[in-house]
C-alpha cells in the first residue's frame, strides 16, 4: 500500500511545498511546483478579498500611477551616431566634417540619417565636376531636405554660401550638425585666404537652417539660389508636384539642380520626372562609369528659358565636363 503525506512550511515569506511518497521502508521526495504555483494563487486572492475596497478615486489614482511607471520603463532613444569624413578642400589643406545621425529615426525620423545618396552627393561635389559648380564668389546654395545636413555642409567647406532646409521637426539635428562644424569651417575660412594655393576659396557666410515645407509657397519667400542640392527625396509620388514647385520656385533663372536619388520603383521615378516636365524643368542623368552602385543615379536639373518666341534648354557651364 502506498501512502502520500503532503507537507508545506515557511521559509520567510516563500511558500515551500514537498510530497513526500512512503513506499515500504523508502522514502522518495518530489517537487510539487505546479501545486505550489495553484497554493500562492489561492492565498493572494484571499488576501484581496480581505482588502477593504478601493474607491473609483483611488482606481484612477492606481491606474495613473501603473501607467507613469510603464512610461518610465520605456527604452531610451539610442544615442546619436557620429559619422566623420575628411574633405579636401585643396591640395595642401583638409577639414575633417562630423557629422550627427539618428540611425534608428527615434528622435528626429528617417530623414536624421546620412543614406547612401547622401554620400554620393557629398562625394560628388567635392570631386572636380561638382566642385567647379562651387567656383562663383558668394554662391547661395540650398540644400532641400536637408536632414543631418551632409551636402551642404561639405558645400559650406569648400566655400559656398549655404542654407539647409528641412521640416522643422527634422531642423534640431540640422542645427546641431552645424554648430558642431563650425570649427571646420573656420578652420577653412582661415587657411584658403591666407596662401596662393587656395584662391578659388572665398569666404563663405554662416550656415542656416531654415524650415521649409515643400507644400507651402510662402516658407522662404523671396530667396533664390544659385545651385540647389538634394538627396533622395524622390520617394513619395503624393510630394512630386510639390517638390518640382518648390525647386521652379527657390532656384534663380540660371540655377544649377544636383539629385542624388536611390532607385525603389520606376513608376515613382517617372512620377517625379513628369511633375519636373511640367514645371519647366529637363532631367539629364549624370554617367556612372562604375563610380557608384548601381542602384544610385544621380541628376543636373535644367530649366527652360524663353527668349521672345524660341525655347532655350539652359546648360550648366560645370555639366560640359560631364561625358554623355
Amino acid at each position: 500500500m502506498f501512502w502520500l503525506l503532503i507537507t508545506d512550511w515557511f521559509e520567510g515569506d516563500q511558500l515551500h511545498l514537498k510530497c513526500t511518497q512512503l513506499r515500504g521502508h523508502g522514502i522518495l521526495i518530489m517537487s510539487a511546483n505546479p501545486m505550489m504555483t495553484a497554493l500562492l494563487k489561492l492565498r493572494e486572492e484571499a488576501r484581496r478579498r480581505k482588502e477593504p475596497q478601493k474607491s473609483p478615486l483611488q482606481q484612477q489614482q492606481q491606474q495613473q500611477q501603473q501607467q507613469q511607471q510603464l512610461q518610465q520603463q520605456v527604452r531610451t532613444p539610442p544615442p546619436l551616431l557620429e559619422r566623420v569624413v575628411d574633405v579636401q578642400v585643396s591640395a595642401t589643406l583638409s577639414a575633417t566634417v562630423r557629422i550627427m545621425q539618428d540611425t534608428n529615426g527615434l528622435q528626429f525620423g528617417h530623414g536624421a540619417t546620412v543614406w547612401d545618396s547622401s554620400l554620393l552627393l557629398g562625394n560628388f561635389i567635392q570631386g572636380d565636376e561638382g566642385r567647379t559648380f562651387l567656383q562663383p564668389a558668394g554662391c547661395k546654395v540650398l540644400e532641400l531636405g536637408a536632414g543631418c545636413g551632409y551636402a551642404g555642409i561639405i558645400a559650406s567647406i569648400l566655400g559656398a554660401n549655404v542654407t539647409l532646409s528641412d521640416l522643422p521637426s527634422v531642423l534640431p539635428i540640422t542645427q546641431l550638425n552645424i554648430d558642431k562644424n563650425t570649427d571646420a569651417l573656420r578652420r577653412a575660412i582661415a587657411f584658403s585666404s591666407n596662401s596662393h594655393n587656395h584662391t578659388n576659396i572665398h569666404r563663405p557666410d554662416v550656415v542656416k537652417a531654415c524650415a521649409l515645407d515643400w507644400k507651402t509657397d510662402t516658407d522662404m519667400d523671396g530667396e533664390l539660389f544659385d545651385i540647389i542640392l538634394a538627396a533622395d527625396v524622390m520617394y513619395d509620388t503624393s510630394l512630386a508636384q510639390a517638390l518640382a514647385n518648390t525647386i521652379a520656385r527657390l532656384a534663380s533663372p540660371k540655377a544649377t539642380i544636383i539629385i542624388a536619388h536611390e532607385h525603389r520603383k520606376d513608376e515613382v521615378d517617372a512620377c517625379f520626372l513628369d511633375a519636373f516636365l511640367e514645371c519647366g524643368m529637363i532631367m539629364e542623368t549624370v554617367p556612372n562609369k562604375g563610380k557608384w552602385d548601381s542602384d544610385l543615379s544621380l541628376y543636373f536639373l535644367r530649366k527652360r528659358i524663353h527668349v521672345g518666341r524660341e525655347e532655350l534648354l539652359h546648360v550648366p557651364s560645370a555639366s560640359l565636363s560631364v561625358e554623355a
